[in-house]
């Protein structure tokens, strides 16, 4: 008896399709207003969620009902549209060392910026700018304060 070596699932259901292919055939399946919903659902910090796919075209893109926006709806849909290629794309020159970008979060005065890869897509969310980010703001309050000390410090230049 011959034993069949095990292969992954999307071999077995569209042989003609790369995995990348598939990645992007499963984008398409999915339900975006169920997923913009679920996420409202889930923090209610979240303000917007966008998708965009692999070829930068915004696929989604909900607001929460009744949301506070600092800019039309219009113009947050062209930023969400270039934004991840800018950002994540940067960022991937990186990647033969560190790996694959899993997510950015850019925090702004105004907004907190989520940029999240799922499958071949990215998934923007526009928090709340009081969305807690406890590592980063810990973190970033350490430097600041350090930047501060620094100042009041003489600078001592090794004299030999």
């Amino acid at each position: 008896m011959s034993i069949k070596k095990r292969q992954p699932l999307f071999h077995l259901f569209q042989p003609k399709l790369t995995r990348g292919q598939l990645l992007e055939h499963k984008v398409t399946l999915l339900d975006f207003g169920k997923f913009a919903d679920r996420i409202f659902k889930m923090e209610p910090h979240v303000i917007f969620v966008s998708v965009v796919d692999n070829r930068n075209t915004v696929i989604a893109h909900e607001i929460r009902t009744g949301a506070s926006l600092h800019y039309p709806s219009d113009y947050i849909r062209s930023f969400v549209q270039v934004a991840p290629v800018m950002i994540m794309g940067a960022l991937e020159k990186l990647k033969p060392a560190l790996g694959v970008v899993e997510s950015v979060t850019v925090r702004y005065e105004q907004r907190l910026l989520l940029f999240t890869r799922c499958y071949d897509m990215v998934v923007v969310l526009g928090l709340d700018p009081s969305t807690p980010t406890l590592f980063a703001d810990s973190t970033t309050e350490l430097v600041r304060k350090m930047a501060v000390e620094s100042e009041e410090e003489p600078i001592v230049v090794n004299q030999q």
